[in-house]
């Protein structure tokens, strides 16, 4: 994704826009469909661990999770990320100055409007890692 990004900007004028379709494949594939609300974790003679699914936020790709302890009761709440719109947004702002979401029917579906590519001389300056 990265290097088919760099070169689009590359080769944008300077209010040239880039449009993305995305859709959360994370929370589709992995919430949806191929994950539980309650998984156990871990299991030993003194730990019986849960993670159980609180939630997800599609505009920062964050899963919430806690994770619970059943024997000594003890709880921890995390956030984690896997990649998503976010992560695909995250590569369009290397590239371009702003980006917007246009979502479509949900915040799983949607547009990433990547305008002002950022200056010829700061992509060139980047020419050999990006193999332009």
């Amino acid at each position: 994704m990265v290097q088919p990004v760099a070169e689009t900007a590359w080769m944008l004028r300077p209010h040239g826009l880039f449009i993305v379709e995305e859709f959360d494949r994370v929370y589709g594939i992995l919430c949806r469909v191929g994950c539980k609300d309650i998984i156990v974790d871990y299991t030993d003679e003194d730990r019986i661990v849960l993670s159980i699914g609180v939630g997800y936020d599609a505009r920062t790709g964050t899963f919430k999770n806690t994770h619970l302890d059943l024997i000594s009761m003890r709880r921890v709440a995390l956030s984690y990320r896997l990649w998503d719109i976010a992560g695909t947004a995250a590569i369009l702002w290397t590239f371009f100055e702003d980006i917007d979401i246009m979502y479509i029917n949900s915040s799983l579906h949607g547009l990433l409007i990547a305008k002002k590519p950022v200056s010829y001389t700061h992509l060139r300056a980047h020419e050999t890692v990006l193999d332009l």
